[in-house]
């Protein structure tokens, strides 16, 4: 169960955990009265988007967001957006708790390509320091239309916060699968998540604000406890030799061998399953 990564450095292969699908009209995960604190923030995953995107409506990867101001944004602009750089690139951005933009980066790369693609991005609001990468490489398009260099400031904190997963205010959702997905209040680095090779580390998520190894938020080993799903559980198990994920209906619950095609081969908590449902 390996691919290639279109971006990848090196050229090596990555393994794929088991991953969620969203199918962009109604999966969604939320967490409502949440918390956060501090002016640290890192994020991370693994994407997989269709060739050629979806008109129309931006995508919503992860939003955390206080009333005040969005703590991390994290989406993909549709393929017919007005300005042309933007479409189908992964852009991220953070607020202050006044609303202020911090900092606002889009990626070189297009990653609506039908190909798996890691993701990792960390800022912090103390240094104005901001790390973000695909595929193990230096994503940051200085010359993006809306780019914004990072500077410090105060990020939205408290206990009124509120985490979407594949949505924003049921409007920007996701098509495509996610999974490998956290998020900290913390700065990490590449190397704490990845391996040099690419694959994902096995983590407890113990320090982050929401985890799980393979994207199922009501199931989360972050200190935020369970998101509410809305939709159906899709599980992408396996990546078929062209890179196209194989999507199956799984079970409310940590992924095990009967929740996992027969023959197909999911990644959970570091260790390789071989399904037997």
């Amino acid at each position: 169960m390996t691919i290639n990564l279109s971006q990848h450095a090196g050229g090596g292969a990555l393994y794929v955990p088991a991953m969620i699908g969203f199918d962009g009209f109604t999966d969604k995960y939320r967490k409502t009265g949440g918390t956060s604190s501090g002016n640290k923030v890192t994020a991370f995953g693994l994407i997989y988007t269709d060739t050629g995107g979806i008109p129309t409506n931006t995508r919503c990867i992860m939003r955390v967001k206080r009333i005040t101001g969005s703590r991390l944004s994290i989406n993909i602009p549709p393929n017919d957006h007005a300005t042309t750089q933007r479409r189908n690139k992964l852009e991220i951005f953070v607020q202050s708790n006044t609303a202020t933009i911090l900092c606002r980066v889009g990626s070189v790369q297009e990653i609506t390509d039908s190909l798996v693609h890691s993701f990792f991005f960390s800022f912090d609001g103390d240094t104005g320091v901001m790390v973000f990468e695909i595929d193990m490489v230096n994503a940051i398009d200085l010359a993006y239309p809306i780019y914004s260099a990072p500077i410090t400031g105060t990020l939205p904190a408290g206990s009124d916060i509120q985490y979407d997963i594949g949505n924003y205010e049921d409007v920007n959702y996701f098509a495509g699968a996610l999974g490998f997905l956290g998020q900290a209040d913390a700065i990490w680095g590449p190397s704490d998540v990845f391996n040099t090779d690419g694959s994902p580390k096995d983590i407890d998520g113990s320090n982050t604000r929401f985890y799980n190894p393979h994207g199922q938020m009501n199931n989360s080993y972050g200190s935020e406890g369970d998101f509410t799903p809305t939709g159906n559980e899709l599980w992408v198990s396996e990546v078929n030799a062209t890179g196209h994920p194989i999507l199956g209906i799984n079970t409310i619950g940590d992924a095990v061998a009967a929740d996992i095609a027969t023959g197909k081969i999911a990644w959970v908590n570091g260790v390789e399953i071989v399904g037997t449902g």
